[in-house]
This record gives structure tokens, C-alpha cells and sequence, in this order.
């Protein structure tokens, strides 16, 4: 995945079998820069496809981010992360 033209890095990667033959994936992307909605989209589909793909993913759902979280699991302790 970081290898996607616009990502800078990867974190809080979860996947998951929904049945035997169904798989999904959940990521934080970290974007290079602070790219425009429609660039972010675009990075986005092509993260979902690069992986869908190559790994057989039914579902794919990515958070996009133009910087990382902050210390520690992005929103484990269950309160909303604000900025």
C-alpha cells in the first residue's frame, strides 16, 4: 500500500474474514502533502483497487489523513478525535 503514488504511510491496518469466501480490509492512510478531495479520492481508489485486487477484498475502507494520528491507536479509547 505505501507503495501507491500519494501515500506516505500506512497504520491502524485491520482485515478480516466476513465468510469463507468473503475478506475486508480497514486502514488509516497518511497522504503525502496536503493534496486537494478530488486528489485524496483519487489516491484512494487507486489504494483500493491495488489491494482489492491483489488480495481479494470484498470490501475496502480507507481513512484518509494529510497528517498521523496522534500517540497511541486512532480512536481506541473510544472519545472522538478532534482538531
Amino acid at each position: 500500500m505505501a507503495g501507491v503514488d500519494g501515500v506516505e504511510t500506512v497504520h491502524d491496518l485491520h482485515v478480516w474474514s466476513l465468510s469463507s469466501e468473503v475478506r475486508a480490509l480497514s486502514a488509516h492512510v497518511v497522504l503525502e502533502g496536503h493534496p486537494s478531495l478530488e486528489e485524496a479520492q483519487a489516491v484512494g481508489e487507486r489504494l483500493k483497487a491495488a489491494v482489492g485486487v491483489a488480495f481479494s477484498l470484498a470490501h475496502v475502507t480507507l481513512e484518509l489523513e494529510c497528517e498521523a494520528c496522534d500517540d497511541g491507536p486512532c480512536g481506541m479509547d473510544g472519545s472522538p478525535r478532534l482538531r
